[in-house]
């Protein structure tokens, strides 16, 4: 049971990281212009902490 409720709050901090990286690269690209490769480089980063959450301890 404590194992399911593990991976299902894995789940969700990985869902929130995911929709951070959104929300930061939106934010990046809304008030600097165009920097894409900031934008991208925050949004990657987050993605990539989403999935490390996601499947850490597997």
């Amino acid at each position: 049971m404590a194992e399911a409720e593990n991976k299902r709050k894995r789940g969700l901090a990985a869902l929130w990281f995911m929709l951070a990286a959104f929300a930061v690269s939106g934010a990046f690209i809304r008030l600097h212009g165009r920097p894409a490769f900031v934008a991208g480089l925050a949004g990657g980063i987050l993605l990539v902490l989403g999935f490390v959450t996601l499947f850490r301890g597997e």
